[in-house]
């Protein structure tokens, strides 16, 4: 429901920006929080974020190209987004043994500086 409203109202690049640092902030609010309830909370509003960022930004990849290159350019994106999971699953387990909120921050920060390479 809010996905389409959104895409309409904003371009692809504000929608991006905006909702790249909306989840930048929920997650690192949640972070450093004691209080559950925010963790629900974040844990209820960051995947619609998510989805919404997602949604914009693979619009973006396509839209940067000729209609016969998108399916290059949406199999590049997929390719590098199961190379993030890949690597995540690898790197996650390091990090946990320093100190639990590690992975958590580093996500934040690169959710926050991927908001800053949207042209």
């Amino acid at each position: 429901m809010l996905q389409p409203y959104l895409l309409k109202t904003f371009n692809l690049h504000q929608c991006s920006v905006i909702t790249a640092i909306i989840l930048a902030m929920i997650v690192g609010v949640s972070a450093f929080t004691a209080w559950s309830w925010i963790q629900w909370l974040a844990a209820f509003f960051a995947p619609m974020v998510q989805v919404v960022l997602y949604t914009a930004t693979v619009t973006l990849f396509s839209n940067a190209v000729t209609p016969h290159e998108q399916g290059k350019v949406m199999g590049g994106a997929e390719a590098a987004m199961s190379l993030a999971f890949f690597v995540n699953s690898i790197v996650l387990g390091v990090f946990i043994q320093i100190n639990v909120i590690i992975p958590v921050l580093i996500a934040a920060l690169l959710i926050f500086m991927s908001a800053r390479w949207f042209k």
